[in-house]
């Protein structure tokens, strides 16, 4: 089991949606929502979608707790794993029977991404940026690796502890499909797949397994909750 959803969080700079999910979400998040003024909409937008996730499955985000490398999970279950990301105005929620990981980025102009790649990327990735058509390719193709990297690094559960030049992924040319793992330290077989959901975003799965095929995408209106009952 791979399920994925994914939101677009502009509706919560709507001033009632906003409140209205502020509500619902437990102490925690609402706690670091309102601790940090840049990026809050995406910090809030992230725990609603995975309290959108969680309700028809009669679950609790007080089920929660956080791993010593800081990866949430939910708390005496080793059949149900959870991860969240978020950029620009996306976030994304993954849940599975497996160790899992995922990551959106938006892709955008960065002087950092060719010294990251010279610095933490392996030759057949350095090579599969180098082959793009232009710079605008290039921006593209760096993005989907290190959305890759990300959430492979995420599924292990030891987050920037699994150091990015210690593993190599190769995605396929073309964005939307199965992507693969050369190398790693870790002995277990990972799945790693990407989507392509918008054009200025990337987004990519890791999760432990074999042949592990995502088998259901949502997106979620996160302006639905004005038909919910106040909490």
């Amino acid at each position: 089991m791979l399920k994925v959803w994914i939101a677009d969080t502009t509706p919560l700079e709507d001033p009632e949606i906003f409140k209205r999910w502020l509500m619902r979400v437990p102490y925690d998040r609402k706690e670091k929502v309102l601790r940090i003024a840049e990026g809050r909409i995406r910090s809030l937008g992230a725990g609603a979608l995975l309290d959108t996730a969680l309700i028809p499955l009669g679950l609790d985000r007080a089920e929660t707790e956080i791993s010593k490398y800081g990866k949430p999970y939910f708390k005496g279950r080793d059949d149900l794993y959870f991860n969240l990301s978020h950029s620009g105005s996306r976030a994304m929620l993954v849940l599975s029977d497996h160790e899992v990981g995922c990551d959106v980025e938006q892709i955008r102009d960065t002087v950092a991404s060719q010294k990251v790649a010279a610095h933490f990327f392996c030759e057949e990735e350095k090579a599969f940026i180098a082959r793009a058509a232009d710079e605008a390719e290039k921006r593209e193709r760096f993005f989907r690796l290190w959305t890759l990297k990300e959430s492979y690094i995420k599924a292990t559960g030891r987050g920037l502890a699994e150091k990015l030049d210690t593993f190599c992924v190769q995605p396929p040319e073309e964005r939307d499909g199965d992507a693969s793992l050369l190398r790693s330290k870790d002995p277990r077989p990972c799945s790693l797949h990407e989507l392509a959901f918008d054009d200025d975003y990337c987004y990519a799965i890791s999760v432990f397994g074999e042949h592990e095929k995502i088998t259901a995408l949502s997106f979620a209106d996160l302006a639905d909750i004005l038909h919910w009952p106040l909490p």
